[in-house]
Protein backbone atom coordinates (compact mmCIF):
# COMPACT_ATOMS: atom_id res chain seq x y z
CA UNK A 1 0.00 0.00 0.00
CA UNK A 2 1.38 3.18 -0.69
CA UNK A 3 1.60 5.94 1.63
CA UNK A 4 1.62 9.56 0.43
CA UNK A 5 3.08 12.16 2.93
CA UNK A 6 5.15 15.32 1.76
CA UNK A 7 5.89 18.16 3.61
CA UNK A 8 7.10 21.98 2.60
CA UNK A 9 6.24 25.07 3.79
CA UNK A 10 3.16 26.82 3.98
CA UNK A 11 2.10 30.52 3.17
CA UNK A 12 -0.05 33.26 5.18
CA UNK A 13 -2.62 33.80 2.58
CA UNK A 14 -5.82 32.33 1.79
CA UNK A 15 -5.99 29.55 0.80
CA UNK A 16 -2.88 28.32 1.64
CA UNK A 17 -1.25 25.05 0.23
CA UNK A 18 0.00 22.51 2.81
CA UNK A 19 1.13 19.25 3.02
CA UNK A 20 -1.15 16.76 2.81
CA UNK A 21 -4.02 16.79 5.35
CA UNK A 22 -4.40 19.06 8.79
CA UNK A 23 -5.76 16.01 10.79
CA UNK A 24 -6.05 12.26 10.16
CA UNK A 25 -9.83 12.54 12.08
CA UNK A 26 -11.90 12.54 8.63
CA UNK A 27 -15.48 12.93 9.19
CA UNK A 28 -17.60 13.87 5.99
CA UNK A 29 -16.21 13.82 2.43
CA UNK A 30 -18.18 15.61 -0.38
CA UNK A 31 -17.09 15.74 -3.75
CA UNK A 32 -18.21 18.86 -6.74
CA UNK A 33 -18.72 18.51 -10.12
CA UNK A 34 -14.77 19.20 -10.74
CA UNK A 35 -13.74 16.39 -8.85
CA UNK A 36 -12.42 18.44 -6.09
CA UNK A 37 -12.59 16.61 -2.58
CA UNK A 38 -14.05 18.67 0.29
CA UNK A 39 -12.86 17.09 3.51
CA UNK A 40 -14.25 17.69 6.99
CA UNK A 41 -11.74 16.77 10.03
CA UNK A 42 -11.58 17.55 13.73
CA UNK A 43 -9.16 20.52 12.87
CA UNK A 44 -10.60 22.09 9.96
CA UNK A 45 -11.71 22.09 6.41
CA UNK A 46 -9.47 20.69 3.62
CA UNK A 47 -9.44 20.21 -0.17
CA UNK A 48 -8.22 18.17 -2.73
CA UNK A 49 -8.02 18.38 -6.65
CA UNK A 50 -5.61 15.61 -6.99
CA UNK A 51 -2.53 17.29 -6.53
CA UNK A 52 -3.26 20.04 -4.80
CA UNK A 53 -4.15 20.14 -1.01
CA UNK A 54 -5.32 23.66 0.53
CA UNK A 55 -6.54 24.63 3.91
CA UNK A 56 -8.34 28.05 4.58
CA UNK A 57 -6.79 29.37 7.34
CA UNK A 58 -8.36 33.05 7.48
CA UNK A 59 -11.72 31.51 7.08
CA UNK A 60 -11.98 31.27 11.51
CA UNK A 61 -15.56 29.05 11.29
CA UNK A 62 -13.79 26.52 9.32
CA UNK A 63 -9.80 26.48 10.26
CA UNK A 64 -8.31 24.55 13.20
CA UNK A 65 -11.55 23.26 14.42
CA UNK A 66 -13.91 20.09 14.61
CA UNK A 67 -16.10 19.88 11.68
CA UNK A 68 -19.06 17.38 11.89
CA UNK A 69 -20.68 17.51 7.98
CA UNK A 70 -20.91 19.15 5.05
CA UNK A 71 -23.24 19.08 1.85
CA UNK A 72 -23.53 20.94 -1.56
CA UNK A 73 -26.37 23.48 -1.58
CA UNK A 74 -28.89 21.62 -3.90
CA UNK A 75 -30.11 24.99 -5.51
CA UNK A 76 -26.69 26.00 -6.30
CA UNK A 77 -25.17 22.79 -8.72
CA UNK A 78 -22.60 21.92 -6.06
CA UNK A 79 -21.09 25.70 -6.31
CA UNK A 80 -21.89 26.77 -2.21
CA UNK A 81 -20.88 24.57 0.56
CA UNK A 82 -22.64 23.90 3.76
CA UNK A 83 -20.54 22.57 7.05
CA UNK A 84 -21.97 21.92 10.13
CA UNK A 85 -19.95 22.62 13.40
CA UNK A 86 -19.49 23.21 17.16
CA UNK A 87 -19.50 27.04 16.05
CA UNK A 88 -22.84 27.08 13.96
CA UNK A 89 -23.14 26.68 10.48
CA UNK A 90 -21.87 28.59 7.83
CA UNK A 91 -22.02 28.61 3.88
CA UNK A 92 -19.43 29.12 1.34
CA UNK A 93 -18.96 29.62 -2.25
CA UNK A 94 -15.84 27.49 -4.02
CA UNK A 95 -14.65 27.62 -7.21
CA UNK A 96 -11.55 26.84 -8.25
CA UNK A 97 -10.45 25.24 -5.14
CA UNK A 98 -10.83 28.42 -3.30
CA UNK A 99 -13.74 29.06 -0.12
CA UNK A 100 -15.07 31.82 0.30
CA UNK A 101 -17.45 32.51 3.35
CA UNK A 102 -21.22 33.73 2.35
CA UNK A 103 -23.49 33.20 5.23
CA UNK A 104 -22.82 32.09 9.05
CA UNK A 105 -25.37 30.88 11.06
CA UNK A 106 -25.39 30.72 15.02
CA UNK A 107 -27.31 30.68 17.98
CA UNK A 108 -27.18 34.66 19.43
CA UNK A 109 -28.00 36.56 16.20
CA UNK A 110 -29.52 33.98 13.53
CA UNK A 111 -32.81 30.97 14.24
CA UNK A 112 -29.94 27.93 15.31
CA UNK A 113 -31.50 26.44 18.37
CA UNK A 114 -27.82 25.95 19.36
CA UNK A 115 -24.45 26.62 18.17
CA UNK A 116 -23.55 23.21 17.95
CA UNK A 117 -24.64 20.96 14.87
CA UNK A 118 -23.91 18.02 14.09
CA UNK A 119 -25.54 17.60 10.70
CA UNK A 120 -26.55 19.34 7.68
CA UNK A 121 -28.71 18.82 4.48
CA UNK A 122 -30.25 21.14 1.85
CA UNK A 123 -33.23 20.20 -0.75
CA UNK A 124 -34.45 22.00 -4.04
CA UNK A 125 -37.04 24.09 -2.55
CA UNK A 126 -34.81 26.29 -0.83
CA UNK A 127 -34.61 24.57 2.45
CA UNK A 128 -31.68 24.25 4.85
CA UNK A 129 -31.61 21.17 7.92
CA UNK A 130 -29.59 21.47 10.47
CA UNK A 131 -29.56 18.85 13.15
CA UNK A 132 -28.60 20.29 17.17
CA UNK A 133 -28.85 18.93 20.37
CA UNK A 134 -31.98 21.13 20.62
CA UNK A 135 -33.83 19.29 17.75
CA UNK A 136 -33.90 20.43 13.87
CA UNK A 137 -33.62 23.84 12.82
CA UNK A 138 -35.14 24.50 9.24
CA UNK A 139 -34.57 27.75 7.03
CA UNK A 140 -36.69 28.40 4.40
CA UNK A 141 -36.69 31.82 2.72
CA UNK A 142 -35.00 33.54 5.30
CA UNK A 143 -37.50 31.99 7.76
CA UNK A 144 -36.70 29.96 10.69
CA UNK A 145 -38.52 27.03 11.78
CA UNK A 146 -38.16 24.07 14.14
CA UNK A 147 -39.20 20.51 14.54
CA UNK A 148 -38.51 18.33 17.68
CA UNK A 149 -39.84 15.14 16.54
CA UNK A 150 -43.48 14.76 17.36
CA UNK A 151 -45.29 13.04 15.28
CA UNK A 152 -49.62 12.21 14.86
CA UNK A 153 -50.71 12.95 18.57
CA UNK A 154 -47.76 11.52 20.15
CA UNK A 155 -45.48 14.19 22.35
CA UNK A 156 -42.12 11.76 21.25
CA UNK A 157 -39.53 14.74 20.92
CA UNK A 158 -37.18 12.23 20.37
CA UNK A 159 -34.75 14.52 18.14
CA UNK A 160 -34.10 16.71 21.38
CA UNK A 161 -33.56 13.35 23.76
CA UNK A 162 -31.68 11.66 21.16
CA UNK A 163 -28.62 13.30 18.94
CA UNK A 164 -29.36 13.55 15.28
CA UNK A 165 -26.71 11.47 13.29
CA UNK A 166 -27.54 12.48 9.68
CA UNK A 167 -30.27 14.37 7.12
CA UNK A 168 -31.35 13.20 3.84
CA UNK A 169 -33.45 15.05 1.43
CA UNK A 170 -35.79 12.74 -1.07
CA UNK A 171 -36.71 14.29 -4.67
CA UNK A 172 -40.20 13.31 -4.05
CA UNK A 173 -40.41 15.82 -0.84
CA UNK A 174 -39.80 13.37 1.76
CA UNK A 175 -37.19 14.26 4.64
CA UNK A 176 -35.32 11.77 6.69
CA UNK A 177 -33.42 12.62 10.34
CA UNK A 178 -31.95 9.77 11.68
CA UNK A 179 -30.96 9.62 15.77
CA UNK A 180 -28.58 7.75 18.20
CA UNK A 181 -31.36 5.95 19.97
CA UNK A 182 -34.70 7.14 18.95
CA UNK A 183 -34.46 5.61 15.45
CA UNK A 184 -35.48 8.19 12.50
CA UNK A 185 -37.75 10.80 11.48
CA UNK A 186 -40.24 11.25 7.94
CA UNK A 187 -41.78 14.21 7.58
CA UNK A 188 -42.46 16.84 4.70
CA UNK A 189 -42.09 20.67 4.52
CA UNK A 190 -43.14 23.21 2.70
CA UNK A 191 -43.83 25.56 4.94
CA UNK A 192 -44.08 23.90 8.40
CA UNK A 193 -43.47 20.05 9.14
CA UNK A 194 -46.42 17.98 7.82
CA UNK A 195 -46.89 14.13 7.59
CA UNK A 196 -44.78 13.67 10.17
CA UNK A 197 -44.00 10.14 11.08
CA UNK A 198 -41.12 8.02 12.93
CA UNK A 199 -39.34 4.64 11.88
CA UNK A 200 -38.49 2.91 15.24
CA UNK A 201 -38.41 -0.70 16.34
CA UNK A 202 -40.29 -3.21 16.18
CA UNK A 203 -42.98 -1.00 14.26
CA UNK A 204 -40.08 -0.44 11.60
CA UNK A 205 -39.38 -4.28 11.00
CA UNK A 206 -36.72 -3.96 8.83
CA UNK A 207 -35.07 -1.12 10.78
CA UNK A 208 -33.27 -3.72 13.49
CA UNK A 209 -31.78 -0.93 15.96
CA UNK A 210 -32.99 2.50 16.76
CA UNK A 211 -29.44 3.34 16.96
CA UNK A 212 -29.03 4.70 13.31
CA UNK A 213 -25.89 6.33 12.36
CA UNK A 214 -26.54 7.34 8.78
CA UNK A 215 -29.37 7.81 6.46
CA UNK A 216 -28.76 8.14 2.65
CA UNK A 217 -30.97 8.39 -0.68
CA UNK A 218 -30.30 6.58 -3.20
CA UNK A 219 -32.62 6.19 -6.62
CA UNK A 220 -34.44 9.35 -5.87
CA UNK A 221 -36.57 7.74 -3.57
CA UNK A 222 -35.17 4.87 -1.72
CA UNK A 223 -32.95 4.82 1.49
CA UNK A 224 -30.58 3.04 3.11
CA UNK A 225 -29.75 2.82 6.93
CA UNK A 226 -26.79 2.26 8.91
CA UNK A 227 -27.02 0.79 12.44
CA UNK A 228 -25.21 -0.98 15.26
CA UNK A 229 -26.71 -4.15 13.86
CA UNK A 230 -26.59 -3.81 10.42
CA UNK A 231 -28.07 -2.11 7.22
CA UNK A 232 -31.34 -1.51 6.44
CA UNK A 233 -33.06 -0.52 3.17
CA UNK A 234 -36.69 0.80 2.55
CA UNK A 235 -38.15 1.07 -1.23
CA UNK A 236 -41.87 2.60 -0.51
CA UNK A 237 -44.09 4.53 1.93
CA UNK A 238 -45.48 2.05 3.93
CA UNK A 239 -43.52 2.08 7.69
CA UNK A 240 -44.34 -1.89 8.26
CA UNK A 241 -43.23 -3.25 4.45
CA UNK A 242 -40.59 -3.11 1.83
CA UNK A 243 -37.57 -3.44 3.95
CA UNK A 244 -34.64 -5.58 3.70
CA UNK A 245 -32.10 -6.08 6.21
CA UNK A 246 -28.23 -6.99 6.11
CA UNK A 247 -25.76 -7.96 8.45
CA UNK A 248 -22.45 -9.77 8.84
CA UNK A 249 -23.94 -12.84 8.66
CA UNK A 250 -24.98 -11.82 5.11
CA UNK A 251 -21.49 -10.81 4.23
CA UNK A 252 -21.21 -7.49 6.05
CA UNK A 253 -17.57 -7.11 7.33
CA UNK A 254 -19.45 -5.94 10.78
CA UNK A 255 -22.78 -5.16 11.94
CA UNK A 256 -21.92 -1.37 13.20
CA UNK A 257 -22.44 0.78 9.73
CA UNK A 258 -21.29 4.39 9.74
CA UNK A 259 -21.56 5.60 6.18
CA UNK A 260 -23.14 4.15 2.78
CA UNK A 261 -22.94 5.36 -1.15
CA UNK A 262 -24.14 3.97 -3.97
CA UNK A 263 -21.17 3.82 -6.83
CA UNK A 264 -22.01 4.87 -10.60
CA UNK A 265 -22.37 1.44 -11.44
CA UNK A 266 -25.20 0.70 -8.58
CA UNK A 267 -22.84 -0.90 -6.22
CA UNK A 268 -23.41 -0.10 -2.60
CA UNK A 269 -20.81 0.65 -0.73
CA UNK A 270 -20.61 0.43 3.75
CA UNK A 271 -18.13 2.20 5.65
CA UNK A 272 -17.71 -0.23 9.10
CA UNK A 273 -16.72 -0.53 12.40
CA UNK A 274 -14.37 -3.02 11.12
CA UNK A 275 -13.62 -2.47 7.35
CA UNK A 276 -15.35 -1.82 3.96
CA UNK A 277 -18.22 -3.80 2.08
CA UNK A 278 -19.56 -3.84 -0.97
CA UNK A 279 -22.87 -5.08 -2.33
CA UNK A 280 -23.14 -5.62 -6.08
CA UNK A 281 -25.51 -8.15 -7.86
CA UNK A 282 -26.13 -9.88 -4.47
CA UNK A 283 -22.39 -10.54 -4.50
CA UNK A 284 -20.90 -9.40 -1.35
CA UNK A 285 -16.61 -8.43 -1.35
CA UNK A 286 -15.16 -6.69 1.88
CA UNK A 287 -11.58 -4.72 2.24
CA UNK A 288 -10.17 -3.78 5.45
CA UNK A 289 -6.28 -2.99 6.19
CA UNK A 290 -4.91 -6.33 5.00
CA UNK A 291 -6.18 -5.10 1.59
CA UNK A 292 -4.97 -1.32 1.78
CA UNK A 293 -7.19 0.61 3.49
CA UNK A 294 -5.82 2.76 5.93
CA UNK A 295 -7.62 2.20 9.16
CA UNK A 296 -10.44 -0.01 9.83
CA UNK A 297 -13.00 2.20 11.20
CA UNK A 298 -14.49 4.24 8.58
CA UNK A 299 -16.35 7.20 8.95
CA UNK A 300 -17.59 8.38 5.81
CA UNK A 301 -16.98 7.39 1.91
CA UNK A 302 -17.64 8.83 -1.17
CA UNK A 303 -17.96 8.24 -4.71
CA UNK A 304 -15.59 10.30 -6.95
CA UNK A 305 -16.61 11.60 -10.81
CA UNK A 306 -14.63 8.87 -12.07
CA UNK A 307 -16.78 6.61 -9.92
CA UNK A 308 -13.35 5.75 -7.98
CA UNK A 309 -13.87 5.53 -4.20
CA UNK A 310 -12.72 7.75 -1.10
CA UNK A 311 -12.93 6.43 2.91
CA UNK A 312 -12.08 8.67 5.71
CA UNK A 313 -11.11 7.19 8.87
CA UNK A 314 -9.51 7.99 12.23
CA UNK A 315 -6.32 7.69 10.82
CA UNK A 316 -6.10 9.19 7.59
CA UNK A 317 -7.76 8.97 3.72
CA UNK A 318 -7.71 5.87 1.52
CA UNK A 319 -8.55 5.94 -1.93
CA UNK A 320 -9.61 2.45 -4.62
CA UNK A 321 -9.28 3.19 -8.39
CA UNK A 322 -9.01 -0.23 -10.48
CA UNK A 323 -7.83 -2.06 -7.53
CA UNK A 324 -5.09 -0.23 -6.58
CA UNK A 325 -5.28 1.71 -3.03
CA UNK A 326 -3.38 5.16 -2.27
CA UNK A 327 -3.62 6.45 0.90
CA UNK A 328 -2.98 10.01 2.49
CA UNK A 329 -2.58 10.42 6.60
CA UNK A 330 -0.57 13.65 8.88
CA UNK A 331 2.72 12.34 10.64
Amino acid sequence: MPLVCLFFGCKSEEPTDISVLPSNIITKIVIDNYGIKWIATDKGLVSFNGKIWKVYPNVKQLSNQPINDLCFDVMSENRQIWAASFGGAVKGSIASQTYLLTDNYHLDSNGLLSDTVFSVATDNNNTKFFGTPNGLSILKNAIWSSYDGTWGKRKDNFLITNIITAIAVAKDGWNYVSSQGGGVSRFQFTDAVSGATKFFMPWAYGLKSDNVNTVVVVNDTCQWYGTDKGAAYHTSYNTKADWTSYSSVDGLVSDTVYAIAQGLSGETWFGTHRGVSRLYADVWTSYTTQDGLIANKVNTLAIDIDGSVWFGTDMGLSHLINGVWTSYNKK
